[in-house]
């Protein structure tokens, strides 16, 4: 199964503490979602990184003729796998909640 990598996970993490200190009252999920994309990246090469750190398998084993736009298809996936990590911690949760689960979270 792949999903996000250590590093990429680390990357999220400290974007969603950076986002959680502003308002602790504030919905932890709302404020995730709009982390998470704006981690995506953009353009094609930083679409095929990421890609490829979160072990997902090489694109070019997907044909185009059978998948359509490849690069959006990496991108969708790499939102579905940011938003399940970013909505584990966030579901139902403040800010100030979300921060106190980010600091028990291990990081190891």
């Amino acid at each position: 199964m792949t999903g996000l990598s250590w590093n990429q996970r680390q990357e999220l993490r400290e974007m969603l503490v950076e986002a959680f200190q502003y308002n602790p009252d504030a919905d932890a999920y709302d404020t995730g979602c709009e982390v998470a994309n704006s981690w995506l990246p953009v353009y094609y090469h930083n679409i095929r990184r990421e890609w490829e750190l979160a072990g997902c398998p090489d694109p070019e084993n997907f044909p185009n003729e059978i998948c359509g736009d490849i690069h959006k298809l990496m991108k969708h996936a790499l939102s579905q796998l940011a938003w399940d990590y970013v909505t584990s911690i966030t579901n139902n949760l403040t800010h100030a909640e979300a921060l106190e689960a980010l600091s028990e979270e291990v990081t190891a």
